[in-house]
């Protein structure tokens, strides 16, 4: 019984409203239950959909930007192509030091043909810890162009992390700027034996300078050439730093050079 003092019509709501609801949500297991469950499991399916083909079209469009970059930006990246077509245009500008595109490749070469000297074969590996340097990039050609595995080495890390980098890649090679002497004073541990130290900018101790080797050797291309590739560490967040090794290019590789590519991912030439 409702109460005196509550008007009329708003009696009637209050008597009317159970029935409302229930015309509203029928008793589970009715036909209209089932038809909204249907139309429920419908629109999930829809959403679901929805997100696949977003999905599908967010991996074609990745796969368009890697091919993108595989393809034309590669080919703006090879140093013998540019040497070749505009040689005097400057390749790097570092300070005050300017090198152009005919002056990279002889060096590049040059440096190739050092590597050849030392009797590093193909597959084997380079670490190198020169920062900024312009010729930074002349080494990272020239182990490229003898089928050498380059490890560049942070200039922001620890001289021991840097020296684990160095052992675990199995560096036969080691090339450092001597402006960096402090990081380097740990790589000139001779204990493992059988590595080749080189400096860039004069002589520390335990490493050779240089820029006699590369003064005294030939600027043209080796006949042999054959493509090596960087072999860049992990973070280490979750342990110690792993080496992403990738299988080299066969040896008679002449196409675009993926090192190219990895040179737009790193520094985002």
């Amino acid at each position: 019984m409702q109460p005196a003092d509550v008007p009329a019509v708003r009696r009637l709501r209050l008597h009317h409203r159970p029935e409302h609801r229930d015309r509203r949500r029928p008793p589970p297991g009715g036909a209209e239950h089932l038809r909204r469950d249907e139309c429920a499991d419908a629109r999930r399916l829809g959403r679901s959909q929805a997100r696949g083909a977003r999905a599908r079209r967010a991996g074609e469009g990745a796969a368009q930007r890697r091919l993108t970059v595989d393809d034309a930006s590669v080919r703006r990246l090879d140093l013998r192509l540019h040497a070749t077509r505009t040689p005097s245009h400057p390749a790097i500008v570092c300070g005050d030091v300017r090198l152009s595109y005919a002056e990279l490749e002889a060096l590049a070469n040059r440096i190739a043909n050092v590597f050849r000297g030392l009797g590093l074969q193909r597959g084997a590996h380079v670490a190198s810890l020169l920062g900024n340097r312009p010729e930074a990039l002349a080494v990272a050609w020239g182990a490229y162009r003898c089928g050498l595995y380059l490890t560049p080495l942070a200039t922001t890390l620890a001289p021991a992390e840097l020296a684990y980098l160095v052992g675990d890649c199995d560096a036969r090679a080691v090339i450092v700027d001597t402006a960096l002497e402090a990081l380097a004073a740990p790589l000139a541990d001779d204990s493992a034996g059988g590595i080749h130290r080189l400096s860039f900018g004069g002589s520390i101790a335990g490493f050779t300078p240089i820029e006699p080797l590369i003064a005294t050797a030939g600027a043209t291309p080796h006949e042999a050439e054959c493509a090596g590739a960087l072999m860049v560490y992990t973070s280490g967040t979750t342990g110690a730093p792993k080496g992403v090794h990738r299988p080299l290019p066969p040896p008679d590789f002449a196409g675009t050079p993926a090192f190219a590519a990895d040179l737009h991912t790193l520094f985002g030439l």
